[in-house]
Protein backbone atom coordinates (compact mmCIF):
# COMPACT_ATOMS: atom_id res chain seq x y z
CA UNK A 1 0.00 0.00 0.00
CA UNK A 2 1.49 3.56 -1.20
CA UNK A 3 2.46 5.85 1.71
CA UNK A 4 0.32 8.35 3.31
CA UNK A 5 0.99 11.62 1.29
CA UNK A 6 3.82 9.71 -1.57
CA UNK A 7 3.71 10.96 -5.26
CA UNK A 8 4.86 9.23 -8.23
CA UNK A 9 5.11 9.76 -11.72
CA UNK A 10 2.80 11.53 -13.52
CA UNK A 11 1.56 11.11 -17.10
CA UNK A 12 3.04 14.46 -18.70
CA UNK A 13 6.57 13.22 -16.86
CA UNK A 14 6.89 9.70 -18.34
CA UNK A 15 5.86 10.48 -21.65
CA UNK A 16 9.16 13.23 -21.68
CA UNK A 17 11.32 11.10 -20.11
CA UNK A 18 9.72 8.26 -23.05
CA UNK A 19 10.70 11.22 -25.75
CA UNK A 20 13.82 12.17 -24.34
CA UNK A 21 15.17 8.28 -24.53
CA UNK A 22 13.84 8.10 -28.28
CA UNK A 23 15.43 10.93 -29.69
CA UNK A 24 19.05 9.92 -27.63
CA UNK A 25 18.10 6.29 -29.12
CA UNK A 26 18.11 8.04 -32.66
CA UNK A 27 21.01 9.88 -32.33
CA UNK A 28 22.70 6.51 -31.41
CA UNK A 29 21.35 4.44 -33.87
CA UNK A 30 22.19 7.71 -36.80
CA UNK A 31 25.90 7.09 -35.50
CA UNK A 32 25.94 3.48 -35.62
CA UNK A 33 24.36 3.66 -39.87
CA UNK A 34 26.86 6.21 -40.60
CA UNK A 35 29.92 4.24 -38.85
CA UNK A 36 28.62 1.06 -40.30
CA UNK A 37 28.93 2.63 -43.58
CA UNK A 38 31.93 4.41 -43.36
CA UNK A 39 33.75 0.63 -42.49
CA UNK A 40 31.83 -0.59 -45.31
CA UNK A 41 33.50 1.77 -48.06
CA UNK A 42 36.74 1.59 -46.54
CA UNK A 43 36.88 -2.12 -46.70
CA UNK A 44 35.40 -2.17 -50.46
CA UNK A 45 38.28 0.44 -51.33
CA UNK A 46 40.60 -1.81 -49.67
CA UNK A 47 39.69 -4.54 -51.44
CA UNK A 48 39.87 -2.79 -55.02
CA UNK A 49 43.03 -1.29 -54.18
CA UNK A 50 44.46 -5.06 -53.35
CA UNK A 51 43.22 -6.81 -56.56
CA UNK A 52 45.01 -3.88 -58.93
CA UNK A 53 48.26 -4.33 -56.87
CA UNK A 54 48.11 -8.04 -56.89
CA UNK A 55 47.71 -7.76 -60.79
CA UNK A 56 49.88 -5.28 -61.30
CA UNK A 57 52.68 -7.58 -59.71
CA UNK A 58 52.00 -10.80 -61.21
CA UNK A 59 52.05 -9.00 -64.75
CA UNK A 60 54.92 -7.71 -63.98
CA UNK A 61 56.49 -11.20 -63.08
CA UNK A 62 55.70 -12.46 -66.39
CA UNK A 63 56.54 -9.80 -68.56
CA UNK A 64 59.78 -9.77 -67.25
CA UNK A 65 60.50 -13.33 -68.54
CA UNK A 66 59.51 -12.39 -71.85
CA UNK A 67 62.09 -13.25 -74.43
CA UNK A 68 63.76 -16.27 -71.37
CA UNK A 69 65.53 -18.26 -73.98
CA UNK A 70 68.65 -19.85 -72.78
CA UNK A 71 69.84 -21.52 -76.02
CA UNK A 72 69.49 -18.32 -78.29
CA UNK A 73 67.37 -20.50 -80.79
CA UNK A 74 63.73 -20.36 -79.20
CA UNK A 75 63.18 -16.88 -80.52
CA UNK A 76 61.28 -15.93 -77.42
CA UNK A 77 60.39 -12.65 -77.01
CA UNK A 78 57.22 -10.44 -76.91
CA UNK A 79 54.84 -11.30 -79.61
CA UNK A 80 52.50 -8.98 -79.88
CA UNK A 81 50.89 -6.16 -78.09
CA UNK A 82 47.50 -4.62 -78.19
CA UNK A 83 45.45 -1.91 -76.79
CA UNK A 84 44.17 -4.69 -73.87
CA UNK A 85 46.38 -8.06 -74.48
CA UNK A 86 49.80 -9.14 -74.51
CA UNK A 87 51.20 -12.12 -75.77
CA UNK A 88 54.62 -13.14 -74.60
CA UNK A 89 56.57 -16.38 -74.97
CA UNK A 90 60.22 -17.82 -72.80
CA UNK A 91 62.07 -20.97 -73.42
CA UNK A 92 61.39 -21.96 -69.78
CA UNK A 93 63.25 -25.41 -69.96
CA UNK A 94 65.97 -24.33 -72.22
CA UNK A 95 65.37 -27.04 -74.78
CA UNK A 96 65.63 -24.74 -78.15
CA UNK A 97 62.05 -24.57 -78.73
CA UNK A 98 58.90 -22.93 -77.53
CA UNK A 99 56.47 -26.39 -77.47
CA UNK A 100 55.79 -26.62 -73.94
CA UNK A 101 52.45 -25.35 -72.45
CA UNK A 102 54.01 -22.96 -70.24
CA UNK A 103 56.06 -21.31 -72.70
CA UNK A 104 53.20 -19.38 -74.39
CA UNK A 105 51.68 -16.49 -71.95
CA UNK A 106 48.66 -14.15 -72.31
CA UNK A 107 47.39 -11.37 -70.30
CA UNK A 108 43.88 -9.54 -71.35
CA UNK A 109 40.43 -8.58 -69.14
CA UNK A 110 37.02 -10.40 -69.83
CA UNK A 111 33.98 -9.96 -67.73
CA UNK A 112 35.67 -7.37 -66.06
CA UNK A 113 38.27 -9.72 -64.89
CA UNK A 114 41.97 -9.91 -65.50
CA UNK A 115 42.47 -13.17 -67.48
CA UNK A 116 46.39 -15.06 -67.43
CA UNK A 117 46.32 -17.74 -70.18
CA UNK A 118 49.24 -19.82 -70.39
CA UNK A 119 49.52 -22.65 -73.04
CA UNK A 120 51.00 -23.56 -76.11
CA UNK A 121 50.97 -21.41 -79.43
CA UNK A 122 47.73 -23.34 -80.97
CA UNK A 123 45.66 -23.14 -78.01
CA UNK A 124 46.80 -19.85 -75.50
CA UNK A 125 44.48 -17.38 -78.19
CA UNK A 126 41.73 -19.54 -78.61
CA UNK A 127 39.31 -18.71 -74.75
CA UNK A 128 37.08 -21.96 -76.10
CA UNK A 129 39.75 -24.12 -76.18
CA UNK A 130 41.26 -25.67 -72.96
CA UNK A 131 43.86 -23.62 -70.93
CA UNK A 132 40.89 -21.32 -70.33
CA UNK A 133 41.35 -18.07 -68.61
CA UNK A 134 42.74 -18.19 -65.06
CA UNK A 135 41.23 -15.01 -63.33
CA UNK A 136 43.90 -13.03 -61.64
CA UNK A 137 41.72 -9.80 -60.33
CA UNK A 138 38.52 -9.24 -60.46
CA UNK A 139 36.31 -5.95 -60.82
CA UNK A 140 38.40 -4.51 -63.49
CA UNK A 141 37.23 -2.51 -65.28
CA UNK A 142 40.03 -1.46 -67.90
CA UNK A 143 43.32 -2.65 -68.73
CA UNK A 144 45.75 -0.78 -71.19
CA UNK A 145 49.28 -2.27 -72.44
CA UNK A 146 51.98 0.03 -74.24
CA UNK A 147 55.19 -1.36 -76.46
CA UNK A 148 57.28 1.54 -75.81
CA UNK A 149 60.49 2.41 -77.94
CA UNK A 150 63.22 1.10 -75.86
CA UNK A 151 61.21 -2.20 -75.48
CA UNK A 152 60.03 -2.10 -71.97
CA UNK A 153 55.47 -1.99 -71.47
CA UNK A 154 53.68 0.48 -69.45
CA UNK A 155 50.84 -0.94 -67.76
CA UNK A 156 47.65 0.61 -66.89
CA UNK A 157 45.07 -1.37 -64.58
CA UNK A 158 42.02 0.71 -63.50
CA UNK A 159 39.85 -1.54 -60.91
CA UNK A 160 36.46 -0.56 -59.15
CA UNK A 161 34.58 -1.41 -56.20
CA UNK A 162 32.26 -4.38 -56.56
CA UNK A 163 29.08 -2.66 -54.53
CA UNK A 164 28.00 1.22 -55.38
CA UNK A 165 28.31 3.96 -52.43
CA UNK A 166 25.01 5.96 -52.80
CA UNK A 167 26.63 8.67 -50.97
CA UNK A 168 29.52 8.80 -53.35
CA UNK A 169 29.71 10.08 -57.57
CA UNK A 170 32.17 9.46 -59.58
CA UNK A 171 33.01 13.05 -61.36
CA UNK A 172 34.06 11.22 -64.37
CA UNK A 173 31.24 8.47 -65.00
CA UNK A 174 28.60 9.84 -62.91
CA UNK A 175 27.91 6.91 -61.21
CA UNK A 176 28.46 5.32 -57.71
CA UNK A 177 31.43 2.99 -58.14
CA UNK A 178 34.53 3.68 -56.89
CA UNK A 179 38.00 3.39 -59.27
CA UNK A 180 40.98 2.93 -58.43
CA UNK A 181 43.81 3.13 -61.33
CA UNK A 182 47.64 2.21 -61.40
CA UNK A 183 50.45 2.05 -64.03
CA UNK A 184 53.92 0.88 -64.04
CA UNK A 185 56.51 0.68 -66.33
CA UNK A 186 58.42 -2.87 -67.15
CA UNK A 187 61.88 -3.71 -68.77
CA UNK A 188 61.90 -7.15 -69.72
CA UNK A 189 65.20 -8.90 -68.26
CA UNK A 190 66.25 -11.22 -71.00
CA UNK A 191 65.46 -8.10 -74.50
CA UNK A 192 67.75 -5.79 -75.03
CA UNK A 193 67.00 -2.09 -73.84
CA UNK A 194 67.31 -0.03 -76.80
CA UNK A 195 69.75 3.09 -76.09
CA UNK A 196 68.26 6.39 -75.81
CA UNK A 197 71.07 8.98 -75.83
CA UNK A 198 74.06 9.08 -78.25
CA UNK A 199 77.75 9.80 -77.54
CA UNK A 200 78.79 13.64 -79.16
CA UNK A 201 81.71 13.33 -77.91
CA UNK A 202 83.79 12.31 -80.78
CA UNK A 203 83.33 15.83 -82.20
CA UNK A 204 86.26 16.72 -79.55
CA UNK A 205 89.30 15.43 -81.93
CA UNK A 206 88.32 17.36 -84.35
CA UNK A 207 89.02 20.63 -82.57
CA UNK A 208 92.14 18.89 -81.20
CA UNK A 209 93.30 18.89 -85.09
CA UNK A 210 93.30 22.91 -85.63
CA UNK A 211 95.58 23.28 -82.87
CA UNK A 212 98.69 22.55 -84.55
CA UNK A 213 97.49 25.26 -86.57
CA UNK A 214 98.31 27.82 -83.89
CA UNK A 215 102.03 26.23 -83.94
CA UNK A 216 102.67 28.70 -87.02
CA UNK A 217 102.98 31.60 -84.69
CA UNK A 218 106.60 31.19 -83.99
CA UNK A 219 107.06 31.92 -87.58
CA UNK A 220 107.27 35.39 -85.72
CA UNK A 221 110.54 35.02 -84.24
CA UNK A 222 112.17 35.02 -87.17
CA UNK A 223 111.90 38.89 -86.53
CA UNK A 224 115.11 39.00 -84.81
CA UNK A 225 117.03 37.21 -87.44
CA UNK A 226 118.78 38.89 -90.46
CA UNK A 227 116.75 39.28 -93.97
CA UNK A 228 118.71 36.16 -95.42
CA UNK A 229 116.64 34.18 -93.20
CA UNK A 230 113.40 35.40 -94.62
CA UNK A 231 114.61 32.59 -96.78
CA UNK A 232 113.91 30.06 -93.92
CA UNK A 233 109.97 31.29 -94.23
CA UNK A 234 110.18 28.20 -96.40
CA UNK A 235 109.58 26.65 -93.50
CA UNK A 236 106.38 28.43 -93.63
CA UNK A 237 105.36 26.12 -96.09
CA UNK A 238 104.75 22.97 -93.23
CA UNK A 239 101.97 24.83 -92.89
CA UNK A 240 101.17 22.51 -95.66
CA UNK A 241 100.22 20.10 -92.78
CA UNK A 242 97.23 22.27 -92.47
CA UNK A 243 96.18 20.24 -95.47
CA UNK A 244 96.43 16.93 -92.59
CA UNK A 245 92.98 18.52 -91.87
CA UNK A 246 91.83 16.13 -94.27
CA UNK A 247 91.62 13.33 -91.64
CA UNK A 248 89.12 15.39 -90.47
CA UNK A 249 87.12 13.27 -93.06
CA UNK A 250 88.19 10.15 -90.78
CA UNK A 251 85.15 11.88 -88.75
CA UNK A 252 83.31 9.31 -90.84
CA UNK A 253 83.74 7.06 -88.79
CA UNK A 254 81.91 8.73 -85.77
CA UNK A 255 79.11 7.68 -87.89
CA UNK A 256 79.88 3.94 -87.28
CA UNK A 257 80.86 4.96 -83.34
CA UNK A 258 78.12 3.23 -81.41
CA UNK A 259 77.84 3.98 -78.26
CA UNK A 260 79.03 0.58 -76.53
CA UNK A 261 76.38 -1.36 -74.77
CA UNK A 262 76.40 -1.16 -70.91
CA UNK A 263 77.75 -4.40 -68.97
CA UNK A 264 74.82 -5.27 -67.59
CA UNK A 265 74.63 -9.10 -65.95
CA UNK A 266 71.09 -10.96 -65.52
CA UNK A 267 70.85 -13.41 -62.85
CA UNK A 268 68.03 -16.41 -64.22
CA UNK A 269 67.58 -18.27 -61.25
CA UNK A 270 66.45 -21.76 -61.03
CA UNK A 271 65.43 -23.56 -57.47
CA UNK A 272 65.56 -27.97 -57.39
CA UNK A 273 64.76 -30.45 -54.91
CA UNK A 274 67.52 -32.64 -53.79
CA UNK A 275 66.77 -35.99 -56.03
CA UNK A 276 67.65 -38.46 -53.71
CA UNK A 277 66.25 -37.31 -50.14
CA UNK A 278 63.50 -34.64 -51.85
CA UNK A 279 63.65 -32.60 -48.74
CA UNK A 280 65.72 -29.65 -49.22
CA UNK A 281 66.79 -27.16 -52.31
CA UNK A 282 69.86 -26.69 -53.85
CA UNK A 283 70.10 -23.22 -56.34
CA UNK A 284 71.54 -22.97 -60.09
CA UNK A 285 71.80 -19.53 -61.65
CA UNK A 286 72.51 -18.86 -65.89
CA UNK A 287 74.12 -15.59 -65.63
CA UNK A 288 74.32 -13.29 -69.20
CA UNK A 289 75.35 -10.41 -70.43
CA UNK A 290 73.79 -6.94 -72.07
CA UNK A 291 74.26 -9.23 -75.63
CA UNK A 292 72.38 -12.36 -73.85
CA UNK A 293 76.09 -13.96 -74.01
CA UNK A 294 76.61 -16.60 -70.89
CA UNK A 295 79.06 -14.82 -68.30
CA UNK A 296 81.57 -17.38 -67.23
CA UNK A 297 83.89 -15.13 -64.72
CA UNK A 298 81.03 -13.53 -62.81
CA UNK A 299 81.04 -14.15 -58.57
CA UNK A 300 77.71 -15.09 -57.83
CA UNK A 301 76.90 -15.92 -54.61
CA UNK A 302 73.39 -17.96 -53.10
CA UNK A 303 71.66 -16.50 -49.61
CA UNK A 304 69.15 -18.92 -47.72
CA UNK A 305 67.60 -17.37 -44.87
CA UNK A 306 69.31 -17.95 -41.79
CA UNK A 307 72.38 -18.88 -43.92
CA UNK A 308 75.45 -17.69 -44.41
CA UNK A 309 76.28 -16.63 -48.37
CA UNK A 310 77.58 -19.35 -50.38
CA UNK A 311 79.41 -19.25 -53.90
CA UNK A 312 78.13 -21.03 -56.50
CA UNK A 313 80.65 -22.03 -59.00
CA UNK A 314 80.48 -21.92 -63.00
CA UNK A 315 79.50 -25.28 -64.55
CA UNK A 316 81.50 -25.42 -67.74
CA UNK A 317 79.53 -28.46 -69.29
CA UNK A 318 76.04 -26.99 -68.31
CA UNK A 319 76.43 -23.27 -67.86
CA UNK A 320 75.25 -22.77 -64.50
CA UNK A 321 76.67 -21.18 -61.75
CA UNK A 322 75.82 -23.95 -58.78
CA UNK A 323 73.50 -26.87 -60.23
CA UNK A 324 74.90 -29.41 -58.24
CA UNK A 325 72.81 -31.11 -54.95
CA UNK A 326 75.40 -29.06 -52.93
CA UNK A 327 74.22 -25.90 -55.07
CA UNK A 328 73.30 -22.91 -52.11
CA UNK A 329 73.63 -25.12 -49.41
CA UNK A 330 76.71 -27.03 -47.72
CA UNK A 331 76.45 -30.52 -46.27
CA UNK A 332 76.28 -29.42 -42.75
CA UNK A 333 73.14 -27.69 -43.64
CA UNK A 334 71.34 -30.39 -45.56
CA UNK A 335 68.91 -32.29 -42.84
CA UNK A 336 65.36 -33.10 -43.07
CA UNK A 337 64.22 -30.31 -40.95
CA UNK A 338 65.84 -27.12 -42.76
CA UNK A 339 65.18 -25.40 -46.05
CA UNK A 340 61.81 -27.21 -46.83
CA UNK A 341 60.35 -23.90 -47.71
CA UNK A 342 61.74 -19.84 -48.02
CA UNK A 343 63.20 -17.42 -50.17
CA UNK A 344 66.34 -18.27 -52.08
CA UNK A 345 68.64 -15.38 -53.31
CA UNK A 346 71.32 -15.09 -55.91
CA UNK A 347 73.54 -12.19 -56.41
CA UNK A 348 75.81 -11.86 -59.52
CA UNK A 349 78.92 -9.66 -59.86
CA UNK A 350 82.06 -8.64 -62.11
CA UNK A 351 84.24 -5.91 -62.68
CA UNK A 352 82.76 -3.49 -64.71
CA UNK A 353 79.60 -4.71 -64.74
CA UNK A 354 76.18 -3.95 -63.40
CA UNK A 355 75.42 -6.68 -60.52
CA UNK A 356 72.28 -8.04 -60.99
CA UNK A 357 70.16 -10.11 -58.21
CA UNK A 358 67.22 -12.88 -58.58
CA UNK A 359 65.34 -14.57 -55.88
CA UNK A 360 62.77 -16.97 -55.65
CA UNK A 361 59.99 -18.42 -53.34
CA UNK A 362 60.07 -22.27 -52.85
CA UNK A 363 57.37 -24.37 -50.84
Amino acid sequence: MAKAGGRGFTLVELMIALAVGLIILSGMYSVFVMQNKSIKAQEQVAEMQQNVRAGIDMMILDIQMAGYDPTGSAGAGIVSVSTDKIYITMDLNGDGVLDDSDEHLVYDIYDNTLGRTSGTSVTVNDPDVAPYHVPVAENIEALTFLHNANNTVTITLVGRTADIDPDYTDPTYSDHYRRYTLASTVSPRNLPVAATTTIAATTIPTTTTALPTTTTEPTTTTEPTTAEPTTTTEPTTTTEPTTTAEPTTTAEPTTTVEAPAPCVLTVILEACKDGSSNKFFYARATVVDSNGDNVEDATVMCTFPGESAVALPYQSGSGYYGGTSSGCLSSSQKSSSKHKSGTVSVTAEKTGCTSDTDSMTIS
